[in-house]
C-alpha cells in the first residue's frame, strides 16, 4: 500500500517534468531564448498562487504585492509595453504558448512536490526509494591514473547500510 501510494504521487510529478521540459525545449525552437526566460522567471507567480489555492501558505499584502510586481515586470519585459505586439503577425504565438504552459507546469510541480512532502514525509519517498537498492558507481578521470571507477558496486552499497547489502565480487 505504501509502495503503491509513493508511486501515485511520484508519476504525476514526474509527468509534469517531463512535460515541462518537453514543451520547454518545443518552445525555444520557435522563439528566442530572452522571451523563453522573460516568460520562465514568472514560475514564482504560479508557485505562490498554487501555494494559495492549496493552502500551503497564507495571502498576506506583501506576498500579493510580490506577485502583482513579477507580474508586471514579466508582461513588461515580454511586450515592450506595447500590447499590441501579442497581435504582431511576428510575434511567435505557438512558441510562446508553450513556454507559457511549460511554466505553469513547472510551478505545479513544485507545488505538488512540497505537498507531497508535508502530506506523506520525505520517509514514504526514501522508503519507496530504498526497496530498490540500486548500487551506485563513481566514475573518475583515468587521464591521472584512475582506474575508472572507484570501488566495487557492492563496497559502495555496503557503505550505505539503509540500502541493504551486496556480497563482495
Amino acid at each position: 500500500e505504501r509502495s503503491s501510494s509513493a508511486f501515485w504521487t511520484l508519476v504525476p510529478i514526474g509527468a509534469l517534468c517531463g512535460i515541462d521540459w518537453g514543451l520547454s525545449n518545443t518552445s525555444l525552437r520557435s522563439i528566442p531564448l530572452s522571451l523563453y526566460e522573460m516568460v520562465k522567471s514568472s514560475s514564482p507567480v504560479v508557485v505562490l498562487l498554487f501555494s494559495f489555492r492549496f493552502g500551503m501558505i497564507k495571502v498576506t499584502g506583501s506576498l500579493a504585492f510580490i506577485i502583482i510586481l513579477i507580474s508586471v515586470g514579466t508582461f513588461l519585459s515580454v511586450s515592450g509595453g506595447d500590447i499590441s505586439v501579442f497581435a504582431s503577425a511576428s510575434f511567435p504565438l505557438k512558441g510562446f504558448i508553450a513556454v507559457s504552459i511549460a511554466t505553469l507546469l513547472s510551478g505545479t510541480r513544485v507545488v505538488l512536490t512540497q505537498f507531497a512532502l508535508q502530506r506523506g514525509g520525505l520517509d514514504m519517498i526514501i522508503g519507496s526509494l530504498q526497496r530498490k537498492r540500486s548500487a551506485a558507481v563513481v566514475p573518475t578521470n583515468n587521464s591521472i591514473g584512475g582506474s575508472g571507477v572507484v570501488g566495487s558496486p557492492a563496497v559502495i552499497v555496503n557503505s550505505f547500510p539503509q540500502l541493504g547489502s551486496i556480497p563482495p565480487t
